[in-house]
């Protein structure tokens, strides 16, 4: 019998290493293409809620939906939801149904925070608040410079908002996705949008 057919015990040893070595430097590269399908997704989920709000605002004479509907019977999410899951319910310490969920979120519906999206505050935060403009969606100008919604994080008994002093949720490689109201998304960082009130991109000009 041939003593080198078979591989010996410190050949398999070398090549175990070799392996695993190869697999550690291969890890980031998975996990990098990991959060960037999580990122796509959560942009894809973001697109489908602006559309839900182009319908909303087509029922509704054209308003942009509030984020605290009138007489604080629901949330902005309450409102687009038959748009988009006709029938879901929101559950209360449940995950979000459907889009409303982040890929990489992790919120559960509470009564004034329900979903991992925050939208703008600035863009009718509820009927009862006369003294702020009551925006009809046309008039959200210029629409491609003003944010709609996006990654945001609930802090303390925050509305279900997002507003330029600090609730934006970095969740993607640090960066949050926005939607704009002309449908498009981008991710951007904290550090990238501008925390001005009323100046773009929160207040239409």
């Amino acid at each position: 019998m041939d003593k080198h057919a078979a591989f010996s015990l410190l050949e398999l040893l070398v090549i175990l290493v070799v392996l695993a070595f190869l697999i550690v430097l291969a890890f980031p590269i998975f996990n990098l293409g990991s959060d960037l399908s999580r990122q796509l997704r959560c942009a894809s989920q973001l697109r489908g809620i602006g559309a839900a709000m182009a319908g909303y605002a087509v029922d509704h004479n054209g308003l942009v939906v509030y984020n605290v509907l009138a007489g604080e019977s629901g949330t902005w999410e309450d409102g687009l939801l038959p748009y988009l899951l006709p029938g879901a319910k929101m559950v209360k310490g449940a995950r979000p149904p459907g889009v409303f969920a982040c890929p990489s979120g992790t919120t559960l519906v509470q009564s004034n925070h329900k979903s991992d999206y925050g939208k703008n505050l600035y863009i009718n935060e509820k009927p009862e608040k006369v003294y702020r403009i009551v925006y009809r969606l046309v008039a959200v100008q210029p629409s491609s410079e003003v944010i709609f919604a996006g990654d945001a994080v609930a802090r303390g008994i925050a509305s279900p908002s997002l507003y330029e002093d600090g609730n934006l949720a970095a969740r993607h490689r640090g960066k949050a996705n926005l939607l704009y109201f002309d449908g498009h998304v981008v991710a951007v960082s904290p550090a990238e949008l501008p925390g001005v009130t009323g100046a773009l991109p929160w207040v239409p000009q």
